[in-house]
């Protein structure tokens, strides 16, 4: 599941990689972090499958509703505020011995 992951994270990094300040880019919506996170739940009904820190250690989390398959991706600048990254539809969790993170993983 961790190889699925990072190449989701490859395939769905909308932005280059941002230097190491904890400034927020103006181009996410931002907002308390403790906000963000009871909007996921309640009006999505999304729960955390997926989270790692990014080069500059910056949190981001992958939050996915299974019935629905929609998803929501933030980035944690603080503790206090994290930002809208990215949300989309279709989005399938591997395992890590299926034949489907084999192909995604080797490209076949």
């Amino acid at each position: 599941m961790r190889y699925a992951l990072v190449i989701l994270f490859l395939l769905l990094w909308p932005f280059p990689v941002q230097s190491d300040t904890a400034e927020q880019p103006n181009n996410f919506m931002c907002e308390a972090r403790s906000k963000a996170l009871e909007n996921i739940k309640d009006n999505y009904g999304e729960t955390l499958v997926a989270y790692g820190l990014d080069i500059g250690g910056r949190l981001v989390e992958i939050y996915q509703n299974p019935e629905t398959k929609t998803w929501t991706m933030l980035l944690s600048f603080t503790k206090e505020i994290s930002c809208l990254v990215g949300v989309g539809t279709k989005l399938e969790v591997l395992e890590k011995t299926s034949k489907k993170c084999a192909r995604a993983v080797n490209g076949t």
